[in-house]
């Protein structure tokens, strides 16, 4: 129970005092004056170890000055008073269900820097990108609030959502994002901490995600945007440090964040030791290895190694590869590569019309090259790949190379169908 104290000359305070120590609260009988003459008010005061005194508002009676009998009116108005206090204690003992917070107030700080939900994820070994934070942040709080944001936890409505999510003008992406990260995430948490009982949000369905497959590059097209013509190459690229960038991305399979991280002590005469990787937030960190937790080895064909040579001069072996020509202490960002690729096939005059061409399809263009080559466990190294179903997604043969694969077994399905 909490009892209020103060005055205007401190700090007002609540106290809170136990059943035991409510019930031992005096009763006290005053008079007021009022339009149609005096009336009993009754109050109940306590005080603790310290001698303050814990006030609650003073009710009315009901019983008014008696003056003829000596005013006997006092007796009543205790037992009154005795009565109002018992009324009192009774519903100050019934359970009060918590306030359900709004959405709004839910998610004000939840993918803040250093917010419980962030402090916790980083506690458990899966902390979430200072970044990617940000932008949910971003997200919620200009598609999100402006529709949710005075809506009670408990009270939304998974058809509702759904369809509020469809009509959204994102991404199938961007919507999937904010149903899980700005929805379902935080209703889960609010059943974790109590403050709803059940996630009304728990069979909310995302949208659909993109089903279009990456295409690759032909041999024809990398020849075209990597010749070994350092002079040719620079032209196309701006300088030839920028090409050497994009041809590794091509010719050693690596990812873009893997190149970004490269130090000139990662390259080890015709191999790379990749162990590091730029995140999303720009800062530099290990690679996502399970297991061991070590990185892994690319190779580095002799014309790139060449080039690397031509490019290093003096750089010691703590130097970025490819530094930020704005800021050289840091690498490109991940948007840079994508302006940067785009521009260039159209310089180039390589048409991405109905194809799905970035630069993760160098990598998938390396996968599919190497594959018939290699053993496929030696691909899934190279390409640091746990799973047979992941390298299959990067693999992409050709008519001809599926009919190379097919020769000699002819006779062998003819023979099974006549038995």
């Amino acid at each position: 129970m909490y009892f209020y104290s103060g005055s205007k000359f401190s700090k007002p305070r609540y106290v809170i005092l136990t059943l035991e120590e409510a019930v031992k609260i005096k009763i006290t009988c005053y008079l007021r004056q009022l339009r149609d003459g005096k009336q009993w008010y009754a109050s109940w005061r306590a005080s603790s170890k310290d001698s303050l005194v814990y006030r609650r508002v003073s009710k009315p009676t009901g019983v008014p000055e008696r003056l003829r009998e000596k005013d006997r009116g006092k007796e009543e108005a205790k037992q009154v008073g005795l009565s109002l206090r018992e009324e009192w204690l009774k519903d100050e003992a019934k359970p009060v269900a918590p306030r359900v917070p709004t959405y709004g107030e839910w998610i004000s700080d939840f993918y803040t820097p250093n917010s419980r939900y962030l402090n916790c994820r980083a506690d458990h070994g899966k902390p979430v990108s200072a970044q990617w934070a940000h932008t949910i942040d971003l997200m919620i709080r200009k598609h999100v609030l402006p529709k949710w944001k005075n809506l009670h936890l408990d009270q939304f409505n998974v058809l509702t959502v759904e369809d509020w999510l469809a009509d959204l003008p994102l991404s199938p992406k961007s919507r999937r994002a904010l149903s899980y990260a700005a929805l379902r995430i935080p209703l889960k948490e609010a059943v974790r901490g109590g403050i709803i009982k059940t996630n009304p949000l728990s069979e909310l369905q995302a949208p659909a995600g993109s089903s279009r497959r990456r295409d690759i590059f032909t041999l024809e097209e990398l020849a075209k945007l990597f010749p070994r013509d350092e002079k040719r190459l620079a032209e196309i690229w701006g300088s030839l440090r920028k090409g050497a960038m994009f041809a590794l991305l091509a010719y050693s399979g690596v990812r873009t964040g893997e190149v970004r991280a490269l130090r000139w002590g990662d390259v080890q005469g015709s191999y790379l030791k990749l162990c590091r990787a730029v995140k999303r937030g720009g800062e530099i960190g290990p690679l996502k290895m399970r297991g061991t937790g070590e990185g892994r080895v690319a190779i580095l064909l002799p014309h790139m190694a060449a080039l690397l040579s031509l490019l290093r001069g003096k750089e010691p072996d703590s130097a970025l590869i490819f530094p930020s020509e704005v800021f050289p202490s840091k690498s490109y960002t991940a948007g840079y590569f994508s302006n940067t690729l785009t521009r260039v096939l159209k310089k180039e005059g390589i048409s991405k019309k109905g194809r799905f061409l970035d630069c993760h399809s160098m990598r998938h263009s390396f996968n599919t090259i190497i594959r018939p080559i290699l053993p496929q466990a030696l691909v899934m190294q190279m390409m640091g790949h746990r799973s047979v179903a992941v390298n299959d997604v990067y693999n992409h043969p050709s008519a001809e190379s599926q009919m190379k694969q097919l020769e000699g077994f002819t006779d062998a399905i003819d023979a099974a169908f006549k038995g």
